[in-house]
């Protein structure tokens, strides 16, 4: 019985990605601000098999979030600049400030992968998600996220994917009924999650127990929320990218649907995002963000001008690492970016 187990991920064969038959709808509103009661620093290998790396952490939740150079990665669609709160945004030429996508109140999708085809390589201090959860009775919930490290979704290949470090969220005991929910989060007290060059995406997981080493699936209606990372948008939505976003997903994802079993099947779970003409953001891609000191460039934990020289060696090297826009190239434009970041501070 896979949905009451430790996580487990079966590789599947290369192949191209599975047309969607589930076109997503429209929900508006940016859901209901939720914090953690706990949460703890996870870890995940390639058998699936959980440890906690952390005791559970009494949560407080945090309201700072005017970091100007804060943006690892940005498939929230949220505001970055110095008046943001971290309620999940849009851009104004898309579609409805604060409106979002999912597969209904009834789709149970609680088990999936995505990639991070681009993301600031340092230390990710907080993260913002956002998810759906319907549960027939009082339940308690808990999500995790793992970063991945293996895996090339564009194949619909999973070999490896999901195995590394992630958070697990214990939201405690909520009511009955369907609810659509944001949380911003601080994983500062554990020393954060490191962003680098082994990432290749992430897992998440909405679940119903957690014992320490089992994760439960949750099987009932719930999912994360829908959104398209910056890149995609400057692609769809031109000027209106939120200030200082920065990120890239591809086309392809995993959800383990069909059937919910714990585990990934190439042939029938390996989905395309693209949903086509009439989506603002193409593709599209669960709803996660992660923040923390972008000129943080050797991940140490602190921006010093040691970060500065760093990341100057890396640039006159030519360096991918110096690529600090993401575009793909070492540039004047990276260098100013950099700079620019640099002189705000975190």
């Amino acid at each position: 019985m896979k949905s009451c187990m430790k996580i487990a991920l079966v590789a599947g064969c290369a192949m191209a990605v599975v047309a969607s038959a589930k076109p997503p709808l429209q929900v508006s509103g940016p859901g209901v601000k939720i914090d953690p009661v706990r949460i703890a620093k996870v870890k995940k290998d390639a058998t699936g098999k959980v440890t906690m790396l952390t005791d559970w952490i009494s949560y407080g939740g945090f309201s700072d979030r005017a970091i100007p150079s804060g943006c690892l990665f940005d498939g929230f669609g949220r505001d970055w600049s110095l008046a943001a709160t971290g309620v999940p945004e849009n851009p104004s030429g898309c579609i409805p400030n604060g409106s979002r996508w999912w597969f209904g109140p009834a789709a149970i999708n609680p088990n999936w992968l995505d990639d991070m085809t681009s993301f600031r390589k340092t230390t990710a201090t907080h993260m913002d998600i956002a998810w759906a959860w319907g549960p027939a009775a009082p339940t308690q919930m808990f999500l995790f996220y793992f970063l991945s490290t293996g895996g090339n979704l564009d194949l619909c290949d999973d070999t490896g994917a999901g195995a590394g470090n992630g958070v697990a969220l214990d939201f405690g005991v909520t009511a009955a009924g369907n609810g659509y929910f944001y949380s911003n989060v601080d994983i500062g007290s554990f020393g954060g999650l490191t962003l680098d060059a082994t990432v290749t995406g992430y897992q998440g997981i909405i679940s119903e127990a957690f014992d320490g080493t089992t994760i439960t699936i949750a099987n009932f209606p719930c999912q994360p929320m829908l959104w398209g990372a910056t890149e995609n948008l400057r692609a769809e939505g031109g000027g209106d990218i939120m200030p200082g976003s920065f990120g890239n997903q591809g086309e392809a994802t995993f959800d383990d649907d069909a059937p919910l079993d714990g585990a990934f099947d190439a042939a029938t779970e390996c989905y395309t995002y693209d949903f086509g003409a009439g989506f603002c953001a193409r593709p599209l891609g669960k709803m996660l963000a992660f923040g923390g000191c972008s000129i943080d460039f050797d991940g140490d934990g602190f921006p010093t001008g040691d970060d500065f020289d760093a990341f100057v060696l890396a640039f006159e090297a030519g360096d991918i690492a110096a690529d600090f826009d993401g575009d793909g190239f070492v540039s004047g434009e990276d260098f100013d970016a950099y700079v620019a970041l640099f002189e705000l501070g975190c």
